[in-house]
């Protein structure tokens, strides 16, 4: 596994969020799912675009429309 990125927030401080950067995909989809469109958008925006893109690929397919809508919007 490649080293990941440490990324920070726009005010400078650690995204706290990294840590899902390492976590398993599938496993973290399986808690995602469970949440608001709203609130997976606003932790996908947190990932790396590779992550983001894995995660929203797995996710069930009637979530993703609200996601990326929440997304564009930029909520």
């Amino acid at each position: 596994m490649g080293q990941i990125e440490e990324r920070k927030m726009k005010n400078g401080q650690e995204n706290p969020f990294n840590f899902m950067e390492s976590c398993d995909t599938a496993a973290l989809c399986r808690v995602l799912e469970q949440e608001d469109p709203l609130m997976i958008s606003l932790l996908l925006g947190s990932l790396s675009l590779h992550k983001a893109a894995a995660v929203l690929q797995e996710l069930p397919e009637s979530l993703w429309l609200p996601v990326i809508e929440d997304l564009a919007q930029g909520n």
